[in-house]
């Protein structure tokens, strides 16, 4: 997931967790719950199993 998806997707779905800017580009600290860390696995999920559907279909 780009940084971006990843921070819509705790604003959207886990608004527990927490972001402090630290710094300029990378140099964040991210401060995540359980619910934030399942979030996250579900949204990397959803947008991944077309990827999967069409890439067995086409190895059938």
């Amino acid at each position: 997931m780009t940084r971006s998806a990843v921070l819509n997707c705790l604003r959207d779905h886990a608004s527990e967790a927490v972001i402090l800017s630290a710094g300029k580009g990378l140099d964040r600290l991210l401060i995540m719950d359980a619910d934030a860390v399942q979030a996250l696995r579900d949204y990397a999920q959803s947008t991944t199993d077309p990827l999967r559907v069409s890439a067995n279909a086409a190895l059938i």
